[in-house]
């Protein structure tokens, strides 16, 4: 082999590319009380962009939340990629988390749904927490 550092240089580059995986746990509570919320669903919609490779999309649903409200997604890769997590279940109102790049914005409730009796929502800048709460709101009667 003429030059042995080759392999070693290409996965250096490949693996900066990538970024390395995260484990991201998110807390379903009620926006009321903070309680958390079981049996909550999570879709997982991923967008990875690369060097050599078109964009790959992907989505995957999430295990339903326990007891504590807790709901894990992994391996999660901060770098060329964005993550939209929905979270839903019947009574409440959607929320949602746009994660890219390590920073997130939570929508609670989610204003893309069109649900017309919504409260007023609010997105903020999140740093990234162990576990990002998620506040869903019910839905008004």
């Amino acid at each position: 082999m003429k030059h042995p550092g080759t392999i070693g240089l290409c996965f250096l580059i490949h693996l900066i590319a990538s970024g390395c995986a995260h484990t991201v746990r998110f807390s379903v509570v009620d926006a009321e009380n903070s309680k958390p919320i079981e049996r909550v669903e999570a879709e997982w919609k991923k967008t990875r962009y690369g060097l050599i490779k078109d964009v790959e999309n992907d989505s995957e649903k999430l295990p339903r939340s326990n007891s504590k409200g807790l709901v894990v997604a992994s391996p999660v890769f901060y770098t060329m990629s964005e993550h939209d997590f929905v979270f839903t279940k019947q009574g409440y109102q959607p929320a949602r988390m746009y994660l890219s790049g390590g920073k997130g914005i939570v929508l609670s409730p989610d204003p893309f749904f069109g649900v017309t009796n919504t409260v007023s929502w609010s997105a903020k800048l999140l740093p990234m927490a162990d576990p990002v709460v998620i506040p869903m709101h019910r839905l008004v009667q």
